[in-house]
């Protein structure tokens, strides 16, 4: 279930919507509103308040971000009350939460106040939860479209610096993460050797560029979702990352998975019960074989159905792959004909 989260610090004021603790999006905005904070104080407005407002969904077909200077009422987590502020107010709407889209249009907007000011008009936008049939909106002060999608382009040098921070996520003893250069970099402290064993030392597992999703435990392996269908596959016994995955059919912006299994009989695989299958079809993973079987349907503790099933997806892969092939080599033979026409062209057209 989806609900308005609040996160306020003495200078930012968030208000994101989050999608419960089992995706990382509350961990998003806790690193956004920290680097947002530390953009503030090492600016020439330290005492500046912002206002950052974001709709964040995967399925949103269209997408805007705002910019402007205006009174606000934020809610205060200190005192649990709504406060009046005033400041710079952005407003977004789109598919994720953009740390470093963000953090660059607040880090130029700061020496240009004034600018935004005297340049901001009152427009409408739809309301976060407007029913479709009966769109609600919101009167906002903000500067052009044109005119904040230049906030954005415009790399700036003291974001670029922020970023190359740590911000820390402690969010699982033995799997933890932390944000930087724009990144996600996935690492362990766990002694390979000795599984109760905790060092200092971070080992390294996997870098992306999102985070969607993490489930599983030291035993078993983590399932490292990058979106709502690829995922990396992480053996901390061992240290080792496998990967990239996609499961086939997922719709965008589904639900959480709801149940996880792993067994190792008759074979080593793990289940995925997802809100888009039903109570009979899951996702089938056989890391093994570097398998993922999508809406498996059969006994998944019977040996002669996991053999089926793997031999099926290998012959449908293998038909994927010829398939591919034989596209190539059409597209192949057909750019040399057309190279080769236009050489004779050419030649007939010098000779003439």
């Amino acid at each position: 279930m989806d609900i308005d989260l609040y996160e306020d610090t003495k200078n930012i004021h968030l208000e994101y919507w989050s999608f419960g603790e089992e995706f990382e999006t509350d961990n998003k905005g806790q690193i956004l509103i920290d680097l947002a904070q530390k953009l503030i104080e090492d600016s020439d407005s330290p005492n500046l308040q912002v206002a950052i407002n974001i709709n964040s969904f995967a399925g949103h077909q269209n997408f805007y971000y705002t910019l402007g200077y205006s009174q606000f009422k934020a809610w205060k987590m200190g005192d649990m009350k709504d406060e009046n502020y005033e400041g710079l107010v952005i407003y977004v709407k789109d598919k994720d939460i953009y740390i470093k889209k963000i953090l660059t249009i607040l880090a130029n907007a700061l020496d240009k106040i004034e600018d935004i000011k005297s340049n901001q008009t009152k427009i409408l936008k739809e309301k976060r939860h407007s029913p479709s049939n009966n769109p609600q909106y919101d009167t906002l002060l903000s500067i052009s479209e044109k005119e904040v999608e230049k906030y954005t382009s415009t790399s700036n040098e003291k974001v670029d610096l922020l970023a190359n921070e740590k911000i820390y996520v402690n969010e699982i003893s033995e799997l933890d993460y932390y944000y930087k250069d724009y990144k996600f970099h996935i690492y362990t402290t766990r002694n390979y050797s000795n599984e109760d064993a905790i060092s200092k030392k971070e080992t390294e597992l996997l870098v992306v560029d999102n985070l969607l999703e993490i489930i599983g435990n030291y035993q078993n392996g983590y399932l490292v979702f990058i979106n709502d269908s690829t995922f990396h596959y992480l053996t901390l016994y061992n240290g080792k990352t496998k990967g990239e995955y996609t499961i086939e059919g997922i719709r965008t912006a589904r639900m959480p998975i709801y149940n996880y299994k792993y067994k190792s009989e008759p074979m080593n695989f793990l289940l995925m019960r997802v809100a888009d299958y039903d109570t009979v079809h899951q996702v089938l993973f056989l890391p093994d074989s570097n398998l993922v079987i999508p809406n498996y349907a059969y006994d998944p503790f019977s040996k002669k159905n996991l053999e089926a099933a793997i031999k099926k997806q290998r012959e449908k892969e293998s038909k994927l792959k010829n398939n591919f092939e034989f596209d190539y080599q059409i597209a192949f033979y057909i750019s040399m004909i057309i190279i080769s026409s236009l050489i004779v062209w050419i030649w007939r057209q010098n000779k003439s």
